[in-house]
């Protein structure tokens, strides 16, 4: 099963393009990072299960962000409604069902700031933003 999985490769938010973009790392620098999160509100928890996008300062400045998948899986990036989002692909199959009312997109390299796709939320999705040790983590909560 390893050898099925790749290293990731690392693109910079401005770079990011439709297409292949599995298992990629995004870099940003801090006024990217910054701008991304804008809106972002604050939260002491996340939701159950939420995948959304872990982000790691670097220390010479800058972030990496990942988009989480279920052990055994690694992730697309793929272009949908204007907006980067994170699909799982499984090397043993389709990835355990997980519904997220509120999906985590990332806007085009042109506008790159994070927002939430509604996807059955009869409410409004918020972008939540949590430190987790040396993580940030992002999530859309469905209020």
């Amino acid at each position: 099963m390893p050898d099925k999985i790749k290293t990731p490769k690392v693109v910079n938010i401005a770079d990011l393009r439709p297409g292949k973009n599995r298992n990629v790392l995004v870099h940003c620098t801090d006024a990217q990072f910054k701008r991304m999160i804008k809106g972002a509100v604050e939260v002491r928890t996340l939701p159950e299960g939420a995948f959304g996008a872990n982000a790691m300062p670097l220390q010479q400045g800058g972030f990496i962000v990942s988009f989480p998948c279920p052990t055994g899986c690694s992730y697309d990036l793929v272009f949908r409604n204007g907006r980067f989002v994170r699909e799982c692909v499984c090397v043993d199959g389709p990835p355990p069902p997980h519904i997220e009312a509120c999906k985590l997109g990332l806007g085009t390299p042109t506008a790159p700031r994070f927002g939430c796709l509604k996807e059955g939320c009869p409410g409004t999705c918020v972008l939540g933003i949590k430190l987790e040790g040396p993580f940030i983590r992002l999530a859309c909560i469905c209020k």
